[in-house]
C-alpha cells in the first residue's frame, strides 16, 4: 500500500513541475524589450558587418552604453581590449552612415540610448561621441535632445561633451532649447562633476515646473481644457511643431496653476509631428492630433482619458488614404492603447504605442470610404 502512495506522490510532483514550465517567462510590460535585447549577438553583428547586411547590422548594434562599451571599449578589470576595440572606428562609421537612410530612421533615438549614462573613454567611445555630435549637427536633429526630460538630457549632454578637456560647441548649444542650454551651462560650470551638476540641474528645474515659464515662450503653445473633470479650465502645454516632444499638464488651483504631469505630445523623429490639441466629443478629456508633414496623408489622433487621478492614452485613430488620384480610399483605423500617460516619457513604454495596422490588414481592421480628392 505504501508503495502505491509513494508512486502517486512522485507522479503528482512530476506533473506539477511540468505545469510550472509552461508558464510565460516574460509577463511584465517590458517583455518585448527583454526579448529584443536577448537577441543581440556579437557574432551576428560581425557577420552582418562582413556581409554588409544593413538591416541585420542595425538590429544587432548595441543600444545601451554598457553594451556598447562591452563591444568597443576597454576592459579595465582584465586590462585588455573588448572584442571589437580595434575595429571600432569602422563599425561606428558604418552605423552612422546607415542612420540617415529612410528605412533606418527609427534607430536614430538609439544614439540617445547609447549616450545615456555614458562617459568619455579613448578610441571607440570617443569615436562615437564625435560621430553623435556631428550627426546631430549635420542633420539638425536637435529634437533628439530637446524632447528629453531634464534628467535624461543631463546624462546625454554629459556624455556628448565629456572628456579630458571638455570644449563648448557654440553652434550645437545654440540650437538646444532654453532648458537644455541651461543644463549644458551647468555641466561646464561644474567642470563635469556628476554630483555637483545633478544638484544644480534639480535646482534649475524648479522654475521650469512653474506655469509662468511657458507663457509667451516661442517653443511652446498652450490650450485651455478641463483635463481632470472638475468643471474648471486647466492648462495643457505642448512643444510646438519641430520644437520637441514635451507635454505638460497644469491644474487650476484657486487663481494659480499647479504642475500635474509631464509626458509626450506624440511627435515622432522623421514621422508625424504635433498639429492640434483639443477637447473631443465623448468621454475623453483630451485629443492630440499629429500629422505627417512631408507629403502623403497620415494623421493620428490620440484620445486621453482621466480616471482615478491618472491620465491614460485610451486609443488612437489613424487615418490614411491609398493614393492622390481623383478617387481614393480613406482608411480610418481605431487602435486600443491603454497606456498610462505619465509613463510614456520612458522610451521602453513609449515604444509600446501600437501603430496603424499593416496594409494587408486594413481591409478587415479599419473602416474605409471612397472619396474624391
Amino acid at each position: 500500500m505504501n508503495r502505491y502512495i509513494l508512486i502517486g506522490f512522485i507522479f503528482f510532483i512530476t506533473i506539477s513541475c511540468k505545469e510550472k514550465k509552461t508558464e510565460p517567462q516574460l509577463s511584465n510590460v517590458y517583455s518585448n524589450e527583454k526579448v529584443e535585447l536577448a537577441q543581440k549577438d556579437l557574432a551576428m553583428l560581425k557577420k552582418a558587418f562582413a556581409e554588409k547586411d544593413e538591416a541585420l547590422f542595425m538590429k544587432q548594434f548595441p543600444d545601451t552604453f554598457n553594451e556598447f562599451q562591452n563591444y568597443f571599449g576597454w576592459d579595465p578589470e582584465n586590462k585588455k581590449p573588448q572584442p571589437l576595440y580595434k575595429e571600432s572606428l569602422a563599425y561606428i562609421r558604418y552605423w552612422f552612415s546607415l542612420l540617415s537612410k529612410k528605412e533606418f530612421i527609427k534607430y536614430q533615438k538609439q544614439l540617445i540610448e547609447i549616450s545615456e549614462n555614458g562617459h568619455w573613454e579613448a578610441d571607440g567611445i570617443n569615436y562615437f561621441q564625435d560621430g553623435a555630435l556631428m550627426f546631430i549637427k549635420e542633420n539638425k536633429k536637435y529634437n533628439l535632445i530637446n524632447e528629453l526630460n531634464n534628467s535624461k538630457a543631463k546624462s546625454v549632454l554629459f556624455f556628448l561633451f565629456d572628456g579630458p578637456h571638455p570644449r563648448k560647441d557654440t553652434e550645437f548649444i545654440s540650437n538646444l532649447n532654453p532648458e537644455k542650454q541651461a543644463i549644458t551651462k551647468i555641466l561646464f560650470e561644474t567642470n563635469f562633476n556628476q554630483n555637483e551638476a545633478k544638484q544644480e540641474v534639480e535646482i534649475n528645474r524648479k522654475p521650469l515646473r512653474e506655469f509662468s515659464y511657458f507663457e509667451n515662450s516661442p517653443d511652446y503653445f498652450i490650450e485651455n481644457i478641463d483635463i481632470n473633470k472638475d468643471g474648471k479650465p486647466d492648462k495643457v502645454v505642448s512643444s510646438k511643431k519641430h520644437k520637441g516632444n514635451q507635454l505638460f499638464f497644469y491644474l487650476k488651483n484657486d487663481k494659480k496653476y499647479k504642475f500635474a504631469l509631464e509626458s509626450i505630445n506624440f511627435s515622432e523623429d522623421g514621422g508625424n509631428v504635433i498639429d492640434t490639441i483639443y477637447k473631443p466629443k465623448g468621454n475623453s478629456v483630451l485629443a492630440i492630433k499629429t500629422y505627417f508633414p512631408d507629403g502623403g496623408y497620415l494623421t493620428a489622433t490620440h484620445y486621453i482619458n482621466y480616471d482615478d487621478r491618472s491620465w491614460t492614452l485610451q486609443k488612437t485613430i489613424y487615418k490614411t488614404k491609398v493614393s492622390n488620384e481623383k478617387e481614393t480610399t480613406v482608411y480610418s483605423c481605431e487602435v486600443p492603447q491603454n497606456l498610462l500617460l505619465k509613463k510614456l516619457t520612458d522610451s521602453i513604454v513609449a515604444r509600446q504605442i501600437k501603430y496603424i495596422p499593416s496594409e494587408k490588414d486594413r481591409d478587415t481592421n479599419c473602416d474605409k470610404k471612397v472619396i474624391a480628392n
